[in-house]
């Protein structure tokens, strides 16, 4: 009887718990829009648009590339907001792949993601770092590459400690950085050789097939 008795607060006490496992939610929306702005931002910033440039042959059709991958880059970020809305659960897109079409296709872009894209992105940033500061500080290759392992090493063991404190590395880093691309830009439009005359030459001075197919090479590139 006493047994009987006890089964119920037992369930009551069970279904509070598992009600109380899950991820805090510790981040404000500032610190999301800084995680997102500083994960677009990454070091290719300082790399791809010379690509870019080079790809299409004219300031003009440079800046049109960019304007056309951030419009699109919008579309995918207002795509993603809906999702978050219709699935508030952690896992990004692997809940809305699994809710798409099956688990499989979720655990399958989950490997994924974690041996293939976010593991050559992280390699590909950190290594665009180092090789930049080698310029002010003269080292060589390998030791560029071991910079870059201690490097995201470092900020592995950073990470490990609370939310809070990677939130707090990573909103002090991207406005760092976005306060240098503005004064890059800035720098760039007020004292640059040509300044706003390099706009005068719309279109290179290249067959169409070449001017269609360097759009979208630099388009990949600015996407990336």
């Amino acid at each position: 009887m006493i047994l009987s008795q006890s089964q119920p607060h037992d369930s009551v006490d069970e279904a509070s718990a598992s009600q109380d496992v899950g991820f805090k939610r510790e981040l404000t929306l500032y610190d999301a829009l800084m995680i997102n702005v500083g994960t677009t931002l990454a070091s290719a910033i300082f790399i791809v648009p010379a690509i870019v440039l080079a790809t299409t042959g004219t300031a003009f059709m440079s800046s049109l590339v960019w304007i056309v991958a951030g419009g699109l880059s919008w579309c995918g970020a207002v795509t993603f907001s809906e999702l978050a809305v219709m699935y508030p659960r952690a896992g990004g897109q692997y809940v809305y792949l699994k809710q798409a079409y099956s688990r499989f296709w979720g655990f399958l872009y989950g490997w994924t993601l974690f041996s293939v894209i976010q593991t050559a992105s992280i390699a590909a940033v950190t290594v665009a770092l180092m090789t930049y500061l080698a310029y002010f500080i003269p080292m060589s290759a390998a030791t560029t590459k071991v910079g870059s392992i201690v490097l995201i090493m470092g900020l592995t063991i950073w990470n490990c400690f609370t939310v809070r404190t990677s939130a707090n590395l990573q909103n002090r880093t991207t406005v760092i950085k976005l306060l240098t691309i503005v004064a890059i830009a800035l720098i760039c439009f007020l004292f640059g050789g040509d300044g706003l005359a390099a706009f005068q030459e719309m279109v290179p001075k290249a067959p169409a097939t070449r001017t269609v197919a360097g759009f979208g090479a630099a388009m990949v590139a600015a996407l990336w």
